[in-house]
């Protein structure tokens, strides 16, 4: 995720790792936050269209 611009995907294992994002985030200028928003925004919105992943997780979360 990180790579294409759109957020990061952290282990949970890892908190300091959390703490190093956030602050990432915090430091960030308005023209930064509104450049990955609208990143994460789009494509969020790819991902719904494809209805193979959609399925993936709807498969995950059925066996919760």
């Amino acid at each position: 995720m990180e790579e294409k611009g759109v957020g990061w995907d952290l282990p949970l294992g890892k908190p300091e790792m959390f703490q190093k994002v956030f602050q990432k985030c915090v430091d960030m200028n308005q023209d930064e936050y509104v450049k990955k928003s609208e990143k994460a925004r789009g494509y969020g919105l790819e991902v719904t269209k494809d209805v193979r992943t959609v399925e993936m997780n709807r498969r995950l979360f059925n066996l919760i």
